[in-house]
């Protein structure tokens, strides 16, 4: 039996299959075209439209390059809980930790 999504996955799911949709109709696409472009089914694009079904970041990544946009376009923000990261690492009392941590996000920004 497939394990349930949580409830964050789902949110993740739906955000991103809105936003494909919305950017495959705003360039004219069909689903039956867009299903072929990126070798799926159009019941798999129907799915990943309706937040029913997840990609892999290849997958996402290979359907930026159709729809004409980055990948992170396609994601859903960054909930503003997880935003707060600077600050958080300025209390790490391990140095090493603390300056990898910061190298981490200052790479993310780039």
């Amino acid at each position: 039996m497939p394990k349930k999504k949580s409830k964050q996955l789902k949110e993740i799911c739906d955000n991103i299959g809105t936003k494909i949709k919305s950017r495959r109709l705003a360039i004219g696409m069909t689903r039956k075209s867009f299903a072929h472009e990126i070798e799926f089914s159009q019941a798999s694009v129907s799915n990943i439209e309706n937040g029913k079904q997840s990609v892999t970041a290849e997958k996402l990544w290979h359907i930026a390059l159709i729809l004409g946009c980055s990948p992170g376009d396609l994601l859903p923000p960054i909930p503003e809980e997880y935003k707060n990261f600077e600050k958080q690492l300025e209390e790490i009392e391990d140095e090493k930790t603390r300056k990898w941590g910061q190298e981490l996000i200052k790479q993310s920004q780039a």
